[in-house]
């Protein structure tokens, strides 16, 4: 039953920034229905993205590949949680739990819930967004078009009244006399006004008119806007509505509407905002004193400091009272980490004083549950206690009291088991998630469709505000091997994408090998897998399928088991990397052309897969290697490694002629361009913008700050366009742009093809009609949202018809797996700032097979941050080279100063 087990028809999904429910996401964009026997499976007629979790743990988007939807007739389970989240879901369906997804749904177990939420919205024109956040909160509509507004504040108003005439005058609107009436006798003053333009304009932006309190909602472009949009209307729709309990130190915020508090909930999410959500019964404000339900909703402990810090309040005495609360302690228990039973355990495992773990004892009890914060100390102390650090403390006379027990509890210290407990809190802390307790499980009887969605990556996706779940030569070790004798079957686990890959790589070089493809719901299961296997010479599966059915795929006489694209497993504590090391083979093989893309414990964990036990436990690798390599550049301790892991990696450098003769050769040239004038006052004004705020930020919100901006900086050296997301023209306004042109046009003139990455998606849908007008020719499109029939048909088209010459791509969506040697040009227009990817990307064309020399372009602009980050990767390259080759691993982390002179704008940036 689908991928997930399914969520129920009414449950709302946070799919492009909006909520919408899971039958409305059918409705809407499901096309070429394909049943599948049990339900029916479709491919989005438009991109689509939820937000997921990835293996480390940040929220995450990522694109819908396909939608399932089964017609059922049994009992589900409706779970509810602590935070007002509810939702129905099939009793085979998963939900994450506080040690990974589960179905075993117990009342008082803790689930995750997503601490944030993320979407790259437009903007919306921000007297419209004022008005309609007042229009929503205090306003009534008639049939005929006429809006009144009610206000006590008549200041409110007369800021309303001017904002209404400017959206008027902005959109070419013709208003039917708006006023300010004054308040008489008990009635409050209003701003009345009426217009048929008006009432469209919203219409346009999905504001439904006319409905009532307990029906109405906030546009889905208000929603899924950019943070500065849902800021503005977030500061007025709590101006409107909110009051600030100073006793209780809570935001409280009402509505009839359950549409509203959800997608409030999930506007506030974008900011890692918490509301959490009652249901009450409360006399309806329109005076019939009738009792109706309304959903309160409150925002306390530290989601409260970050709503004061991020949002604010649009109403200056409520602000006063917001700011007072917010100099008071807040309640870390609100958003507490568990992590009691781990301590508990710690210290059961070792039998040290509480005090050793650097937290205080309060939290080994549960009466009080860590924070983030907290929880990182308590890593930090078991980090000491590993490293022999806290010992020596409390052997030193003049520390703390010494005892046989505690001296003879170091002495037997169990380093294993620390460290496991000790990963287990790091990764509890380090998620992105908040932890609510699940209040009840009931079992309902449901009659209808039950939804689910494919979620390229990552298999997951929030509902309800809950987080619902190399070829060509191991295929010529498979023929030899069959050659001589046949053998047990092979296991192949890789990503999605390059199963078809490999179904048609062995068609093509070794067509007698059989091959069964494990995946998708048809898939053998129990004894009938065991027999599949054992008649097929390799068995294709993915990363996502080996982790469910670890269990059934454990009994066959596996010969071997290979992972493609190995850095899947990089992450070694995630269920997927301890699911796949429990497969039994004989022997096993990772392919991966980047064994270390940031940290050396990567490399650790792909070893671990491969041979294991070869480095060692986790934590003394990270002592003896990763610690003194990384951070302090140790010859000795880098060529110690190489030692240990040489005789069993086998590197394949295309740059090897005694390897491969018959490969041509790849230059790499560097295309400096220059901004246009415009760019370089946006990119200015984005610089100026940025350390304006850094001054007064601290390190968590500085390094936000960073990211925010650097992508920002990227965009405007791309086409002002991008970032601006207005539509606008695009000739004769970007450096890049031109050169690209330049360069497209001189390989068509060749009659040869090039590929072109650039890491975001929306500067590729911009590209993409502009490039086919401007050469005439169609070029091809490739991005997260493509699906799998789709990418396999612009690749073989790409590969065999001499038309499209230009393969516009998604850096992250085709950087591996594909074939495209067709292409002998390749452009990076923006830099994805890991040179493993990058070499990845380009590695789709420059790969065996390949015929003609590979010209490699990585655009830059010149005086600007691309240029100075360039120069930093180029000196940073050599960690993971001097271990297995061709890697990196380089930091982000800058200093003030360095980073003002990394992102200043130098004259030479602008062409004449």
């Amino acid at each position: 039953m689908g991928l997930g087990k399914c969520i129920g028809k009414d449950e709302f999904v946070h799919v492009n920034g909006a909520l919408i429910k899971a039958k409305d996401v059918w409705a809407r964009y499901a096309t070429g229905i394909d049943p599948d026997g049990e339900g029916q499976w479709s491919v989005p007629s438009k991109p689509l993205t939820v937000n997921s979790i990835a293996e480390d743990g940040r929220i995450v988007t990522a694109p819908i590949t396909r939608l399932y939807r089964q017609h059922i007739r049994e009992k589900v389970r409706e779970v509810t949680l602590d935070d007002g989240s509810r939702i129905v879901v099939t009793r085979r369906h998963r939900l994450m739990g506080v040690d990974g997804w589960t179905r075993d749904v117990r009342p008082g177990m803790r689930l995750c819930v997503p601490a944030r939420l993320r979407h790259d919205g437009s903007p919306v024109d921000p007297d419209l967004t004022v008005l309609l956040a007042w229009q929503i909160a205090e306003g009534s509509e008639d049939p005929y078009s006429s809006v009144v507004i009610t206000q006590k504040d008549v200041r409110v108003l007369h800021d309303l009244h001017g904002r209404l005439l400017r959206v008027a005058e902005r959109f070419a609107l013709h208003l039917n006399e708006p006023a300010i009436m004054p308040a008489v006798n008990a009635k409050a003053a209003y701003l009345r006004f009426s217009g048929m333009p008006y009432r469209r304009l919203l219409e346009e932006h999905a504001y439904q008119w006319g409905r009532n309190s307990a029906h109405k909602r906030i546009p889905d472009g208000i929603v899924s806007a950019d943070d500065a949009t849902v800021r503005l209307f977030l500061r007025h729709c709590f101006a409107a509505e909110a009051s600030v309990n100073s006793q209780a130190r809570v935001v409280e915020i009402s509505s009839a509407s359950v549409w509203i508090i959800r997608q409030l909930s999930a506007m506030l999410r974008r900011f890692g905002i918490w509301l959490r959500i009652t249901t009450k019964w409360k006399h309806a404000t329109n005076g019939r004193g009738v009792k109706r339900p309304y959903q309160v909703a409150l925002i306390g402990g530290h989601s409260l400091r970050l709503f004061h810090e991020h949002i604010g309040i649009a109403d200056p005495a409520k602000q006063a009272r917001l700011d007072a609360i917010c100099r008071l302690p807040h309640n870390t228990n609100v958003e507490g980490v568990p992590g009691s039973d781990l301590l508990r355990r710690a210290r059961e495992l070792t039998g040290l004083p509480m005090r050793h773990f650097g937290v205080r004892t309060v939290y080994f009890y549960g009466g009080q549950e860590l924070s983030k914060a907290t929880a990182r100390d308590a890593v930090q102390g078991m980090d000491r206690m590993l490293s022999g650090e806290m010992q020596a403390e409390h052997a030193s006379p003049t520390g703390n009291k010494w005892t046989a027990r505690t001296t003879a509890a170091y002495e037997n210290l169990d380093h294993a088991g620390l460290r496991e407990i000790r990963d287990l809190l790091d990764d509890r802390a380090s998620r992105e998630v908040f932890y609510a307790k699940v209040v009840s499980v009931e079992e309902v009887d449901y009659d209808g469709y039950v939804y689910d969605f494919e979620v390229a990556g990552h298999h997951n996706y929030v509902a309800e505000g809950m987080l619902c779940h190399n070829t060509a030569q191991t295929l010529a070790l498979l023929a030899s091997e069959r050659e001589d004798a046949r053998p047990g079957p092979t296991l192949l686990i890789g990503p999605m994408s390059l199963v078809g890959n490999w179904q048609r790589e062995a068609a093509r070089f070794t067509p007698k090998l059989r091959v069964y493809v494990h995946h998708g719901t048809g898939r053998h299961r129990g004894d009938d897998l065991v027999e599949a296997a054992a008649a097929a010479d390799l068995v294709l599966t993915t990363y996502g399928t080996a982790a469910r059915d670890a269990e059934m795929l454990a009994p066959v006489g596996w010969e071997r088991v290979v992972c493609d694209e190995a850095q899947a497993l990089k992450n070694s504590g995630t269920r997927q990397a301890r699911a796949v090391r429990s497969i039994p083979a004989r022997t096993r093989i990772a392919l991966t052309g980047t064994p270390v893309e940031n940290h050396l414990t990567e490399l650790w964990s792909i070893m671990e897969f491969a041979n294991p036990g070869l480095l060692g436990p986790r934590a003394a690798f990270r002592q003896r290697f990763a610690v003194p390599i990384e951070k302090e550049g140790d010859e000795r301790a880098a060529l110690a490694l190489k030692r240990a892991t040489q005789p069993f990696i086998l590197r394949r450098l295309k740059t090897d002629r005694s390897i491969i003769s018959d490969l041509p050769e790849k230059q790499e040239i560097k295309v400096y361009c220059n901004l246009t004038t415009e760019q370089a006052s946006l990119y200015q004004a984005t610089v100026d913008d940025m350390l304006e705020q850094i001054a007064e930020a601290d390190d968590k919100q500085r390094r936000g700050l960073v990211l925010a901006t650097m992508a920002k900086l990227k965009q405007v050296c791309n086409h002002p366009a991008h970032l601006l997301k207005d539509g606008s023209r695009l000739p004769g306004r970007s450096g890049k742009l031109e050169r690209l042109e330049e360069i497209c046009a001189e390989v068509l003139e060749q009659g040869e093809k090039a590929l072109v990455f650039t890491q975001y998606a929306e500067f590729g849908s911009m590209l993409q009609p502009y490039l086919a007008a401007r050469l005439e020719r169609p070029v091809l499109w490739l991005h997260g949202g493509t699906s799998k029939q789709a990418r396999d048909d612009l690749v073989q088209h790409f590969q065999g018809d001499p038309e499209p010459a230009v393969f516009l791509l998604s850096l992250k969506a085709a950087g591996t797996g594909l074939t495209l040697t067709a292409a002998n040009h390749v452009v990076h227009v923006d830099r994805w700032w890991n040179p493993a990817v990058e070499d990845q990307a380009t590695d789709r064309a420059f790969r065996i097979g390949q015929t003609r020399n590979v010209q490699v372009r990585k655009f830059i602009c010149v005086g600007t941050m691309e240029e100075r980050v360039d120069e930093m990767i180029e000196r940073k390259k050599a960690l993971a080279e001097s271990i297995v080759g061709t890697g990196e691993e380089w930091l982000t982390e800058l200093s003030v100063a360095e980073l003002r002179d990394v992102l200043r704008l130098s004259p030479e940036a602008v062409s004449d």
